[in-house]
């Protein structure tokens, strides 16, 4: 852990009751905004709670983004779209350089199936060993990017 800080917020986190339903949606605990009154294409949510294992084990969460152009987003215009800072290092990668094991072929199966068909991953390197994971296509009849992102913690 970076600091006190992060070390209380891991411990609250690690002692929540999870058994009661949230009282923030995750949409909003979230740094990227999606867009609202889009509702999830219905492949991604067909996941239903799917998580990405890494030392938090994090939700997959459907994300939406208004785009114009019918080509996926370099990591320059992906950094725009999520609102990132400019210190943050964004990898665009293969399907099967993120994937190496095949465990999460259904993510990016249920993303294909939401878009035209082209698939990447976007890796967004954050505070510490926090990255978070952003598996997104371009759907160009409806003018956006639909997808999934999770976060990792990795040391």
């Amino acid at each position: 852990m970076s600091s006190d800080a992060d070390y209380a917020a891991f411990l609250n986190k690690s002692q929540k009751d999870y058994s009661q339903p949230s009282e923030t949606p995750a949409a909003a605990t979230s740094a990227v905004v999606v867009v609202v009154g889009v509702e999830a294409h219905p492949a991604v949510k067909a996941l239903g709670e799917r998580y990405y294992i890494s030392d938090a084990d994090e939700p997959f969460e459907g994300i939406s983004f208004t785009w114009e152009k019918r080509t996926l987003p370099d990591e320059d215009e992906f950094r725009e779209l999520i609102g990132a800072q400019s210190g943050r290092e964004i990898r665009q990668l293969e399907p099967s350089q993120w994937d190496i094991h095949s465990k999460y072929q259904d993510v990016v199966d249920a993303v294909t199936k939401a878009s035209d068909g082209a698939v990447k991953v976007y890796r967004v390197e954050g505070s510490g060993s926090r990255v978070e994971y952003f598996v997104i296509g371009v759907d160009s009849s409806e003018r956006m990017i639909v997808g999934v992102k999770a976060l990792a913690v990795e040391s």
